[in-house]
């Protein structure tokens, strides 16, 4: 979602905790996630079992509405930096002068842009773990035999949804490389 800087950085330590924490204060994302979440920043072995179990429940939780929140503010930002202005916006379905209209604010996000951004990004995250940023870029563009020879860039043509048969063929393929 852009909430956290792509550092390299794969585990999860207190001090990435910690920034995400931060980070979901300033974009005002899960209230009460941070206050069930703090307890995390301690040792896990200075935790009393329900402490700790109602925190990771808790981790689930916010994972899951972080999965269904747009944040186009964010993730416009972050996916440009990751895919390039021509990619995004070739996947987005939108003009390069648009993206670049949206993510200085000049204008407003359009909900279906907002979509597909949001998309774009979990899509994105899922490559995340098993690719860097080169190997996530190549991506979208290497023809699948599973899109009938397409890219997945290829594939998502006109104004598709999250929810298209298309889209969700390349989610498919995104979460089975997690």
């Amino acid at each position: 979602m852009g909430l956290l800087s792509s550092d390299g950085e794969t585990d999860v330590s207190r001090a990435t905790l910690q920034k995400l924490l931060d980070a979901l204060r300033v974009h005002r994302f899960g209230e009460d996630a941070r206050v069930h979440l703090a307890p995390l920043r301690r040792s896990i072995d200075q935790l009393d079992t329900d402490v700790a179990a109602a925190a990771m429940q808790k981790v689930r939780e916010l994972s899951e509405a972080l999965s269904r929140s747009y944040a186009p503010a964010t993730e416009g930002g972050s996916m440009r930096q990751m895919l390039f202005d021509e990619a995004l916006a070739d996947l987005a379905g939108i003009s390069r002068a648009s993206l670049r209209r949206y993510a200085t604010r000049e204008r407003t996000t359009p909900q279906p842009v907002a979509e597909r951004l949001h998309w774009i990004a979990t899509v994105t995250a899922d490559l995340a773990g098993s690719y860097n940023e080169f190997g996530i870029r190549r991506w979208f563009d290497r023809p699948r035999q599973q899109l009938k020879g397409a890219s997945p860039r290829q594939f998502l043509e006109g104004s598709w949804t999250p929810n298209s048969t298309e889209a969700l063929r390349i989610k498919e393929l995104s979460t089975a490389v997690v």
